[in-house]
């Protein structure tokens, strides 16, 4: 991927600085899913929060170059992703609904070839999580085409986190 984003989003004079840290909690959960739902979910949260726009109403960077975002939940992470390497973010952290989820868009950050680590992260990081204690538990290893991604913690996928500069802490 480009690390030129031509659209008007990725030309704002804020988007032309460097960003330390991108936080993303975007809407995740595709049309299909959000039927499955609970009923508090469906009838108390806006839907616009959580079920993204389809893809082809998206203007967020290149989200169609990486040809990823197939899964109608996954529609905005590309976008995201392509915004983060633009403004030469040091750590992205992206909000996912599940497992399958996290691993698909840890494709798409690896797809961008700018970060130095993409790990997932669970639920529950006090078992095996970075801040680990010695002698707990160690991260399961992920292979994603070809790539290493560490799995840390226990119960659902929760996270994606992207660090460049050798995966060191900002």
């Amino acid at each position: 991927m480009s690390r030129d984003c031509k659209d008007t989003i990725c030309t704002t004079p804020i988007l032309k600085t460097d960003w330390d840290v991108v936080i993303s909690n975007p809407p995740y959960i595709s049309p299909k899913a959000f039927r499955t739902t609970s009923r508090s979910v469906r009838n108390f949260e806006p839907g616009l929060a959580l079920v993204p726009p389809p893809q082809n109403a998206i203007n967020l960077g290149e989200t169609t170059e990486l040809g990823h975002a197939t899964n109608e939940g996954d529609t905005l992470y590309p976008g995201i992703l392509g915004i983060a390497t633009k403004v030469n973010t040091k750590l992205a952290v992206l909000e996912v609904s599940n497992l399958e989820q996290a691993i698909r868009v840890a494709s798409i950050a690896l797809d961008t070839e700018y970060w130095d680590t993409v790990e997932v992260w669970r639920d529950s990081l006090n078992s095996n999580g970075p801040q680990a204690r010695e002698g707990a538990a160690q991260p399961n290893l992920l292979v994603v085409e070809g790539h290493k991604i560490l799995l840390w913690g226990d119960g659902n996928a929760r996270a994606v986190v992207c660090r460049k500069n050798d995966g060191k802490y900002v």
